[in-house]
C-alpha cells in the first residue's frame, strides 16, 4: 500500500514538468489498482482537468489485453483473512486509516465517485477504461498497466500537491558511466 502514495507523488510531479500538449506515460508491471487505476483517477481528480487520459494508440491487435478497471476492492492490510477485501472507504477502520494505518481514501474507486468528481468528465471513473492491461498469461511479455495523460493547461493544483522532489526510487549499483540496475522489491 506504501506505493500508491510515492507513485501517485511521481505521476503528479511528472504531468507538473510536462509541457502543455505533452503526455506522460504511466505504467507499472503491477496487477493491484490500488497502484494502476486508483492512482491515475487521483493524478486526474486532483489536476482539476489540466490533464485528461488518452487512447494508449497501441496497436491493440497484437496485444491481449483489458481495458482499464472501473471499480476495485482494497485487500484489508489487517485482515486475518487474506480473502477480506474493503469496497468502500467508510468500510475502513479509524486504526487502518492514514496516519496511523496503511490506506487512504483516493485508494477505493467508490471514494472518488463519492464526491464531485463524478460529475466531472475528467476524473470519471469510465475514464479508466482508456487504461491498458496487458495480461501475461495470453502473451509474451510480462505483466503491464499502461495509462497515457495529456496535459492541457497548467494547474497550481499539480504544484500544490506537496512536492517532495527530493523523494527519488532507489537506484542501486549506479555508476554515471554505466547503465544503471533496478532492483525489484
Amino acid at each position: 500500500f506504501e506505493k500508491h502514495e510515492l507513485q501517485l507523488r511521481y505521476l503528479l510531479r511528472a504531468l507538473r514538468h510536462c509541457v502543455v500538449g505533452g503526455m506522460v506515460v504511466y505504467t507499472t508491471d503491477s496487477f493491484n489498482p490500488v497502484e494502476n487505476e486508483a492512482v491515475v483517477l487521483e493524478a486526474l481528480k486532483q489536476c482539476g482537468g489540466s490533464a485528461a487520459l488518452e487512447d494508449a494508440g497501441l496497436d491493440r491487435s497484437t496485444l491481449d489485453w483489458i481495458d482499464g478497471l472501473e471499480d476495485w476492492v482494497v485487500p484489508d492490510p489487517g485482515g486475518l483473512s487474506l480473502f477480506r477485501f474493503l469496497e468502500r472507504w467508510e468500510d475502513v477502520p479509524d486504526y487502518q486509516r492514514s496516519p496511523q494505518g496503511s490506506l487512504l481514501p483516493s485508494m477505493f474507486s467508490s471514494y472518488s465517485m463519492a464526491d464531485t468528481c463524478a460529475e466531472l468528465e475528467y476524473c470519471r471513473s469510465s475514464e479508466l477504461r482508456k487504461c491498458l492491461r496487458v495480461l501475461p498469461h495470453r502473451a509474451s511479455c510480462s505483466w503491464r498497466f499502461v495509462a497515457v495523460l495529456r496535459k492541457n493547461a497548467h494547474a497550481s493544483a499539480i504544484a500544490a500537491h506537496g512536492d517532495r522532489s527530493s523523494v527519488r526510487a532507489p537506484v542501486r549499483n549506479f555508476n554515471p558511466s554505466t547503465p544503471p540496475i533496478f532492483a525489484k522489491h
